[in-house]
């Protein structure tokens, strides 16, 4: 496989996941942060907190993991597919990442590497409401560019 010969852009890498709830007819999001301390220590998976997951040492610290961890896939890299794929997945109270899906993506190689570089990852720093962390989603794009 070729190492990374690609221009990784990631203007925000990850940011919380706002689509809006399938359930709520009105079509306005609910407002997670309003919720009490015992709702934001039961297993509900949030959209919108008070203090969004991160990855530990920042943006500058994520870049520098999916540089010196992804691989372009050979077959994609020979026949020049290039794209975003945007995986949403669910960082836990304890930081870890579970739940990882495919929301959008050009081709399953690429798909196939990004959600590899997603397991890859140390714990994260989980969201907060009350000062209590919380389980969220998180949409995680990655472009693969040749070039």
């Amino acid at each position: 496989m070729i190492k990374y010969v690609f221009t990784l852009l990631m203007a925000l890498a990850c940011f919380p996941a706002a689509a809006q709830d399938p359930g709520n007819a009105n079509g306005k999001e609910k407002d997670d942060t309003q919720i009490s301390a015992a709702a934001a220590k039961s297993d509900r998976i949030f959209k919108n907190v008070e203090v969004q997951a991160s990855f530990p040492g920042g943006q500058a610290a994520l870049n520098e993991f999916i540089n010196e961890n992804l691989t372009y896939p050979d077959g994609a890299y020979d026949e020049n597919i290039q794209g975003k794929v945007r995986l949403r997945l669910v960082v836990e109270r304890d930081g870890s990442i579970s739940q990882i899906m495919e929301l959008d993506s050009p081709d399953p190689r690429l798909t196939e590497e990004a959600e590899r570089i997603v397991r890859l990852m140390p714990k994260w720093n989980p969201a907060n409401i009350h000062n209590e962390a919380v389980r969220s989603y998180v949409v995680f794009p990655i472009t693969f560019k040749i070039g």
